[in-house]
């Protein structure tokens, strides 16, 4: 097999690995508080879909998601789609995120797509897009992810909770 072949095939498995069960039970930071589940993965298109469950703990005084969980579920699906697209063969962080908040965002059930729109040799541009259960858009997100090809990543063995 060569390098490429190897490659491709390594990063097609590591897509398949977001959608499986251990993916979706890893929870680290915010993720670990707000119920996220990635529902759909497109890697040829660099999108996804990400379900949320934000729970009445993150509202404001007046009932309303706190802007920094709103920014956290929008910079976290972005990432994943990134790594859908250019797989685990590199390290990335979020050099630049643009939000607009577009309506208050209630605690419950949120669903954020997120798709890549550019891929270049250091970044890679995508966007996010959070709605709420009626469908309408409550919070879009631009962002700008730092790559670097000579850190892969691999993802942290998954053990059950205790």
């Amino acid at each position: 097999m060569s390098d490429a072949a190897a490659h491709l095939a390594v990063a097609a498995r590591f897509r398949r690995w977001i959608l499986t069960d251990a993916a979706q039970q890893r929870r680290d930071g915010v993720s670990a508080m707000v119920d996220r589940r990635v529902s759909a993965v497109d890697e040829a298109a660099g999108a996804v879909v990400v379900e949320f469950r934000v729970p009445a703990r993150f509202a404001t005084f007046a009932g309303y998601v706190h802007g920094g969980i709103i920014a956290t579920m929008l910079d976290e699906a972005a990432s994943i789609a990134v790594f859908a697209r250019v797989g685990p063969f590199c390290s990335k962080g979020t050099a630049q995120l643009a939000i607009q908040y577009v309506r208050w965002v209630m605690p419950g059930p949120l669903v954020c797509r997120a798709r890549v729109l550019d891929v270049r040799e250091r970044t890679v541009t995508a966007e996010a897009v959070l709605c709420g259960p009626d469908g309408a858009v409550w919070a879009k997100a631009d962002a700008t992810m730092a790559i670097d090809f000579a850190r892969p990543v691999r993802p942290a063995p998954v053990t059950a909770p205790a």
